[in-house]
């Protein structure tokens, strides 16, 4: 039996057949094999042969080795990057009602401390002319899903996660439709931390960032296993036959899911990361679920923050799942009005071209929040995990007005960002900071939600003989030091989980 794999967010089912229903009459998710990677991405790929970059130069690798504090300077509400006016979803509500106010939100940013996000998905473009990267790593055990022709390895770049026809009959790709790359992890990091006011391309939603890159899925998504040792990695803490990471996240964004509730090794691994001083922020999936009804993983988790999905228009995202477990709603979009992130041009292998098209999905929702995570740390690192959410929660809006939302089923609201950042600096979380939560980390209340990525049907097994993961240290950070324990490991259960609903791409 091959180990349990989870998926990145597939497309909303929804959005594909254009669609328009409520959730009275959620869309049933197509189930998954078992026998295939189960961890699934949260954001679909729009075709955008018209946003493409034209540049056909080799980009020089953009990682960076060193987190020296950030120079002090003084941002417009809006940056210099040409394709600004096309990110409706960092405006504010009053141009779009779906919009998460992130460009407001940089204008009150006066921080000059790094924020590292570690985005554990698919892997990045190393070269990409709009990103910033730290040293990274690739989870990814299985050859066959990690399609670069070895196992793990420091090299965290994406090969692309394309399956052909003929593939599809063959493991542990069987049962997985057809699908062109998604590059679904190079998206994820541009709409966190896209280069501000560097004339190219977008911005992304945090000024402060270092973008730690953690590949955990390949074809067809990934497995259980690989996605735990990335969150431990991801936060500094050891994994057997992983070099140590230098620079643990402060922020871990997961968009990915699958069905099911979460094992006891993910959930380890998070209480780790969460006890090692990390945010978990993870994506509600495009199952549309009610995830108090239909659990999804890492959502049906404690100790995350979860995340659903708003169109433009500021109604509830047809494919979003909902639940009594979500924090937040955050800008997703549609088929029709996508995110524009980064992204590479290629369907299938990358090529050396930077480019940028439109993805929409509860993983851009996620990303949306860590962005806002990372802002509100670049101007006080201090912030404990339950300051950060209540920041996010208590400056969210309409939490009762939400175009297709039950009631108590879609957390706190809209996101605000420069909301929160308001809040923060009229010294809104000061009380939060007198009475920390007994294990300073997040806790999610009945009115918050969870919103993972797409699901896919996983099984549970020991780990493989080459575990990667991190080790723990400590690491000085604009002259703030602050020590990464060692997270609780726990032992692995052989689990099948019951095919998870999912959208396909």
């Amino acid at each position: 039996m091959l180990p349990a794999i989870f998926a990145l967010t597939p497309q909303p089912k929804a959005e594909l057949a254009g669609e328009k229903p409520d959730h009275n009459n959620r869309y049933q998710a197509n189930t998954v094999s078992t026998r295939q990677p189960v961890v699934k991405s949260m954001a679909l790929k729009i075709e955008l042969p018209g946003h493409r970059s034209n540049s056909s130069k080799t980009l020089p690798d953009r990682t960076v080795a060193t987190l020296a504090p950030l120079q002090n300077d003084t941002r417009s509400d809006m940056p210099s990057d040409p394709r600004r006016d096309q990110q409706w979803s960092f405006f504010e509500t009053r141009h779009y009602k779906g919009a998460s106010a992130l460009f407001a939100a940089r204008a009150h940013n006066s921080g000059n401390f790094p924020v590292v996000v570690g985005v554990v998905d698919s892997g990045v473009m190393l070269g990409h002319e709009d990103l910033e990267l730290l040293p990274g790593y690739d989870f990814v055990s299985d050859n066959r899903v990690a399609n670069d022709g070895d196992g793990r390895d420091a090299d965290p770049s994406d090969p692309g996660d394309w399956v052909t026809a003929e593939e599809i009959a063959v493991d542990p790709v069987a049962g997985c439709t057809a699908t062109r790359s998604k590059w679904h992890g190079t998206a994820v990091s541009g709409t966190i931390g896209a280069i501000s006011d560097n004339q190219r391309g977008i911005t992304g939603g945090a000024p402060s960032v270092l973008l730690l890159p953690v590949r955990v899925t390949g074809k067809c998504g990934g497995y259980i296993k690989d996605l735990v040792d990335g969150v431990r990695w991801a936060a500094g803490l050891p994994v057997d036959g992983a070099p140590a990471n230098d620079y643990p996240a402060r922020i871990i964004n997961l968009s990915v899911g699958f069905s099911g509730s979460c094992p006891a090794s993910l959930q380890n691994a998070i209480d780790g990361a969460v006890a090692s001083g990390a945010a978990v922020v993870v994506a509600a999936t495009n199952s549309a679920a009610t995830l108090d009804n239909e659990p999804q993983s890492p959502a049906s988790c404690t100790n995350v923050t979860t995340v659903g999905a708003l169109l433009r228009n500021g109604s509830l995202a047809p494919y979003s799942a909902i639940g009594s477990a979500l924090a937040v709603l955050a800008a997703g979009g549609s088929a029709n009005d996508g995110i524009i992130t980064t992204q590479n041009a290629s369907d299938s292998a990358p090529d050396d071209k930077s480019s940028y098209g439109y993805h929409f999905g509860t993983s851009m929702a996620a990303a949306h929040v860590s962005a806002t995570f990372a802002t509100l740390l670049s101007i006080d690192p201090s912030l404990t995990n339950q300051s950060l959410q209540q920041l996010v929660r208590q400056s969210a809006t309409d939490a009762d007005n939400i175009n297709g939302c039950p009631h108590n089923m879609c957390g706190a609201g809209r996101l605000n960002a420069k909301g929160a950042v308001d809040l923060l600096i009229s010294g809104g979380a000061d009380q939060l900071q007198n009475d920390p939560p007994a294990n300073d980390s997040l806790t999610v209340s009945t009115e918050s939600s969870a919103i993972p990525p797409s699901t896919a049907a996983a099984n549970e097994e020991s780990p493989a003989a080459r575990p990667a993961t991190g080790g723990a240290g400590q690491t000085d950070r604009a002259g703030i030091a602050w020590l990464l324990c060692l997270a609780v490991i726990g032992r692995w259960r052989k689990r099948l989980f019951q095919p998870s609903s999912t959208a396909s791409h």
